[in-house]
């Protein structure tokens, strides 16, 4: 669909995660028509967020899904061991 409402030749689509603001995080990519060269800078420009990794576009949205809420999960069940760990 961003393609039909874009006018760009040129498109990255990106989903980080919220471990992103502190350099640890997951970003998702899909590109449609990007080079190589682009891909390699937009690699450079991104890793200070931690790891960028490139899926289709069809999955982006199960993969957000996934490194979006996986960190606050896991965030969840360490506060929970450690609740139950002073009581």
């Amino acid at each position: 669909k961003i393609k039909e409402l874009s006018s760009a030749r040129s498109i990255i689509r990106i989903m980080p995660n919220m471990p992103v603001s502190v350099g640890e995080g997951v970003v998702l990519a899909s590109r449609y028509n990007v080079t190589d060269e682009n891909v390699d800078c937009f690699n450079k420009i991104m890793k200070c967020a931690g790891i960028v990794d490139w899926i289709d576009e069809k999955l982006i949205d199960a993969g957000c899904a996934i490194s979006g809420c996986g960190p606050a999960f896991v965030y969840m069940f360490i506060e929970a061991l450690a609740d139950g760990a002073v009581s």
